[in-house]
Formats: C-alpha cells, structure tokens, sequence
C-alpha cells in the first residue's frame, strides 16, 4: 500500500495558519513547487486594485498590463523566476507575512521530493 502524504497541509499546520488564510498559502505553495519544476511561474490578477500596483511599483517588481475591451477589465501579469520575489508578490498582492512565506519554503526545502497530486 502506497502512503500519500499532503505535504502542504503538514506545513501549513506546522506554520500555525488556519481558515481562509491557509487558501492563499496554499496557492503560494502549488506556485512555488511549479517554479522549482520549471524555472518560471506567471503569476496573474485580475481587476488589481490601485494599493496592488502601487506596492508592487514600491517593491519593484515588474508586470503587464493588458486590457479588454470586451469584458471591460485589467489584467495584470507577472513573470516570476526566482522565491524571493514570488514571495514578495504573495505579500503585495495577497497581503501574506513574508516572514510565514519564508517558513514555508524552508520547510519545503527539507523534502527531497514533493509529488503534486
């Protein structure tokens, strides 16, 4: 019998969070397991609001703008290559601690493989 082990849910236990917040750690996670896989993970948001692109213009980081006409929204995109600046997105954008983002992935980090199920 094959034990599956949710590595995220281990860590996310292990870092304290708990409701609605653990979602976007978790998404945080699935993100950054995908940018160790392939080198790059396009990060996107919908609608951003004026405090995201401003605190993304503070911090530095550099995104696209595109916009619809039909549907009448912005979509914002951001190519990330490397954690620190992943993390640094989640903290903008999704007002996550970057001090639990830096937990998480050294966390992660102890796991010699992670399967994404």
């Amino acid at each position: 019998m094959v034990r599956v082990v949710d590595v995220g849910q281990e860590v996310l236990d292990n870092v304290g969070l708990v409701g609605f917040e653990r979602f976007k750690y978790r998404l945080f996670i699935r993100q950054l397991i995908t940018l160790w896989k392939r080198g790059r993970v396009t990060f996107r948001v919908r609608s951003p609001p004026k405090r995201v692109l401003d605190e993304l213009e503070n911090e530095g980081i550099a995104y696209k703008v595109y916009r619809d006409e039909e549907k009448g929204r912005v979509t914002l995109w951001i190519k990330v290559k490397d954690e620190e600046t992943l993390m640094r997105v989640y903290a903008c954008v999704h007002s996550c601690s970057i001090v639990k983002l830096r937990e998480i992935v050294k966390m992660l980090k102890r796991y010699e493989e992670i399967h994404v199920v």
